[in-house]
């Protein structure tokens, strides 16, 4: 991937984080939480993540990607991307369009976890869930990436690097 193409996956991600969390949640639930609680840092997720239980982890992860917290946490990452860029009267419609699209997601993932919560436990089940969170996952990408890319090739050089500047240095340098 060239440099470009990794910010805008970057900020893609910063949009539509909770859907990306959505994408893992049936595979590594336990990296769900832990970030679930880096943004959240007075939340306790007691004896689940430490004794292992998988099924209350996922309970856990389930609750965090279909409740309140996910569009929290969303809503929090694009505030954060409009105060570091703070953009000009241009880039400001296209980081509502942003907003817009992401809070369309919502819909589908609201009605992707009533679907989840109506599957059962067994194999099958948990094979069709996984299949449903991929998808939705997908299709929330294929829905908000076109305003993500317009925001980001929006950009100058010094917007880019104040997002540089806040993020974690290992994905900073690759960027």
């Amino acid at each position: 991937m060239t440099q470009p193409s990794k910010t805008k996956f970057f900020l893609s991600v910063l949009a539509t984080s909770a859907v990306l969390v959505a994408g893992i949640e049936t595979i590594r639930p336990q990296q769900v939480l832990a970030i679930a609680g880096e943004e959240n840092p007075g939340v306790s997720f007691g004896i689940a993540m430490t004794g292992g239980d998988i099924n209350a982890i996922r309970a856990k992860a389930e609750e965090f990607v279909c409740g309140d917290k996910r569009v929290q946490v969303r809503s929090r990452l694009i505030s954060a991307v409009d105060y570091i860029v703070d953009p000009v009267e241009q880039q400001a419609v296209l980081l509502d369009e942003v907003r817009t699209k992401a809070m369309e997601n919502d819909g589908i993932i609201s009605k992707a976890c009533e679907s989840f919560r109506a599957m059962g436990q067994d194999f099958p089940a948990m094979m069709e869930k996984r299949r449903l969170v991929l998808t939705t996952a997908l299709q929330v990408m294929d829905n908000i990436q076109p305003s993500v890319k317009a925001f980001y090739e929006s950009l100058n050089e010094e917007q880019i690097g104040r997002l540089k500047a806040v993020m974690p240095p290992a994905i900073a340098q690759k960027l």
